[in-house]
């Protein structure tokens, strides 16, 4: 099990600015159930979302470049700052295998031309949090000074109608992020990161794009559909989410107790009810957008983020824990001061 910051000392991390993109096209439960011939009612008894974007015409790295254009924005900077760009999407280097989809980001943002290193960090569900992992290391040995993360997915053209409660789980959308170093007086600091993988469970959320699908091996349809058996991986990934949420409290206990807001990426109550029983961490402090947009892979939790921060939820100085689950099975967490 990784775990840092090493020596219980706090890493100057800041996220200067944050901004996100959904589509315009709003997909209600009845909608999918006529989509998919499902049942009526069955994904409102499914899940708790209630609608969710879709894309028409957007692509990952168009949706990624208006996030980008906002977080950049609201950090105060021009796009000419930025010296690094991380695209830490699931799908966005789907839209073309190669170049990766950093290239992609990078030329939707007017900067092709400019030398500016991209490159994609591919990690499912939990890109953002690894990102800031990452971009906290490069930062911290002056390597760069102010990264770009993208996180853009759509995951609503690649969908199992074998999977109902899945169908009506995901929306599409992206977010981005604006990481530095915090300025002299500024407290804004990771206080901890933990990541588990445990591969035992790969198939429970899989797609047979890369190799296996061209020998068509892959597990299930050899199209590529993402297969997300969200049943069976609910049940198997629960023990592991449990005993990672349970050693993620022991270790940062004291950073835990000050929490000011928890966004969660996970279906249901789980994490909420152990982070409630291991940490003390209220139901009130959870900020969930997954109600209004559905869950966006790797954008799930930067694009609740900021949500919280344009609705003013959370302010500088503020305490958060992002937490979260996805494909492998892989859990995540980061305590960190906004």
């Amino acid at each position: 099990m990784s775990e840092v910051p090493l020596n219980g000392k706090p890493q100057p991390f800041k996220i200067a600015g944050i901004g996100c993109y959904v589509p315009d096209t709003i997909v209600s439960n009845s909608d999918i159930a006529r989509e998919f011939q499902i049942e009526p009612g069955l994904v409102d008894r499914q899940n708790d979302v209630i609608e969710r974007r879709w894309v028409k015409e957007e692509t990952p790295s168009w949706m990624g470049g208006r996030a980008s254009i906002e977080a950049i924005g609201r950090a105060g900077l021009e796009l000419e700052d930025i010296d690094l760009i991380v695209n830490a999407s699931s799908t966005a280097s789907l839209e073309r295998i190669m170049p990766e989809g950093g290239a992609l980001i990078q030329k939707q943002l007017g900067l092709a031309d400019s030398g500016i290193p991209c490159f994609s960090l591919h990690a499912n569900c939990l890109g953002f949090i690894q990102a800031i992992d990452l971009s906290g290391a490069l930062l911290a040995c002056g390597r760069f000074e102010n990264i770009l993360i993208v996180c853009s997915e759509i995951l609503s053209k690649n969908l199992d109608p074998n999977y109902p409660d899945a169908v009506g789980m995901v929306g599409d959308g992206a977010a981005a992020a604006i990481v530095t170093l915090p300025s002299a007086g500024e407290m804004s600091s990771i206080y901890g990161i933990k990541m588990s993988t445990f591969g035992v469970h790969s198939d429970e959320i899989c797609s047979s794009i890369g190799l296996e699908m061209f020998r068509g091996n892959g597990p299930g349809d050899s199209s590529g559909r993402l297969l997300l058996d969200l049943d069976s991986y609910c049940k198997t990934s629960e023990p592991y989410i449990k005993r990672f949420i349970e050693n993620l409290s022991m270790a940062y206990r004291d950073f835990l107790s000050g929490v000011d807001l928890v966004i969660s990426h996970h279906p249901g109550e789980l994490i909420p009810e152990i982070l409630e029983k291991e940490a003390g961490i209220s139901r009130d402090r959870f900020f969930n957008t997954q109600e209004r947009f559905g869950m966006f892979g790797a954008a799930s939790i930067p694009i609740a983020l900021c949500e919280a921060v344009s609705q003013g939820v959370i302010s500088r100085g503020d305490r958060v824990l992002i937490v979260g689950a996805g494909a492998g099975i892989s859990v995540a967490g980061v305590v960190f001061s906004y």
